[in-house]
């Protein structure tokens, strides 16, 4: 059966007045074809499988991620302590829950510009954060400093914040900054009361 069929498709091939090796080349084709096809099939099943695994191992990685920023969330609120994060590309600062509310206001109440960061600082103490962030950011050193910041009522608390340099480019520009800032008004009243006292 199978060699008449193949007599049948040599007959009509020459009827149609194809010669032996273009005959040949046509097989040959049609193999290469169905071989590409199924090589096709083969690539796209093992992309389809290693896509899903990439997947998972990257929902994986955003749980423990989320996770991770739970924690760290949870443990600066115990302790108090306010995060910010500032692009120095963009003048843009981050600021956790916790820096808002320190100074009175609902998280995102004002914006993270540097304008709007720098107005609240007081005017006296403003040139002390300035000379603190550029020794840091030139010297490669922590920045740390004490300054007072007006709250949402009006009132002068006391600030005392830290950070570093978390980024830079190949050059060593930096490019973030970023570290904590915490209320120590009262730790502030109690040292000028022991002074006055004494």
């Amino acid at each position: 059966g199978i060699g008449l069929a193949e007599k049948i498709r040599a007959y009509a091939l020459q009827e149609q007045g194809l010669s032996p090796q273009t005959q040949l080349m046509l097989r040959f084709g049609a193999v290469f074809v169905v071989a590409s096809l199924a090589t096709l099939g083969c690539m796209s099943w093992v992309l389809r499988r290693q896509l899903k695994e990439n997947r998972a191992r990257l929902e994986n990685a955003l749980a423990e991620l989320e996770e991770k920023a739970k924690r760290l969330n949870l443990a600066f609120d115990a302790a108090s302590d306010g995060l910010w994060d500032w692009d120095l590309q963009s003048d843009i600062f981050f600021f956790s829950p916790r820096a808002y509310t320190m100074l009175g206001y609902e998280p995102g109440e004002f914006d993270g510009s540097l304008a709007v960061w720098s107005g609240m600082i007081h005017p006296e103490d403003l040139e002390t954060v300035r000379s603190a962030i550029d020794e840091s950011l030139q010297f490669f050193k922590p920045y740390e400093a004490d300054f007072r910041m007006r709250s949402k009522t009006g009132e002068w608390l006391w600030i005392y914040s830290r950070g570093r340099v978390v980024n830079r480019d190949a050059n060593g520009k930096p490019l973030r900054v970023a570290g904590t800032l915490v209320d120590i008004t009262e730790r502030k009243k109690t040292e000028r009361d022991l002074a006055q006292s004494e």
